[in-house]
């Protein structure tokens, strides 16, 4: 695979995991993610494994929907079988039900976030976000 080509799946994943987001699909979004994913959100403890990020977000999407505002590109790099991703968000929440329990979970109504994250490439060439991370917009 070319470099190029690699930055197109990269961006396609990205597409998908925004609209896992905005349809509350934990599939849609695990299947994003590395089964040895590490999430590092701010103020919370780190979240290790599909397993363990599965089981944070069924409160995530059982009381909020989402919309995200894509600020800018999604800029990727490539460096052989590893990858980064940095880009901005402002993620709009609505809140369906009680609070979210999920330590480190968006909890504000608008979240202006910066992100950046890196990817593993997968067995079958495919990537997956390995470790992802954010924090507020300055």
């Amino acid at each position: 695979m070319g470099k190029q080509t690699d930055i197109d799946a990269i961006q396609a994943l990205y597409a998908a995991w925004r609209e896992a987001v905005q349809t509350g699909s934990i599939p849609g979004y695990l299947a994003c993610l590395d089964d040895d994913i590490r999430m590092m959100a701010p103020g919370a403890a780190d979240v290790y494994g599909i397993d363990n990020y599965a089981a944070f977000l069924e409160p995530v999407f059982d009381n909020a929907s989402y919309r995200i505002e894509q600020r800018g590109p999604v800029h990727v790099e490539v460096m052989g079988d590893t990858a980064i991703a940095r880009y901005d968000y402002i993620i709009h929440v609505t809140m369906t039900g009680d609070d979210i329990a999920s330590e480190g979970a968006l909890t504000d109504m608008v979240n202006d976030m910066r992100y950046f994250d890196t990817l593993r490439r997968q067995e079958d060439g495919g990537w997956k976000a390995y470790t992802h991370i954010w924090n507020d917009n300055p």
